[in-house]
């Protein structure tokens, strides 16, 4: 999984609007929850999402600018 994939899976998870289905929940869920076994992560990402801190690893792939990649 690419840095954007994570990035749009990351701002389903921590966006607040009420119109997400549960199934796109869990799929990006089980999305981030796969992308731990991807080596090329840098590991301060890694760990926030293996803390499923989203918020945390948002913002690093935004001031990072690794959704560009």
């Amino acid at each position: 999984m690419n840095f954007n994939e994570l990035y749009k899976h990351l701002k389903v998870i921590t966006q607040t609007t009420d119109d997400l289905s549960q199934d796109s929940i869990v799929n990006s869920l089980k999305q981030l929850d796969g992308s731990l076994n991807n080596t090329s992560l840098p590991s301060k990402l890694k760990h926030y999402l293996s803390k499923r801190s989203y918020i945390k690893a948002l913002n690093y792939i935004e001031e990072n600018s690794l959704g560009d990649e």
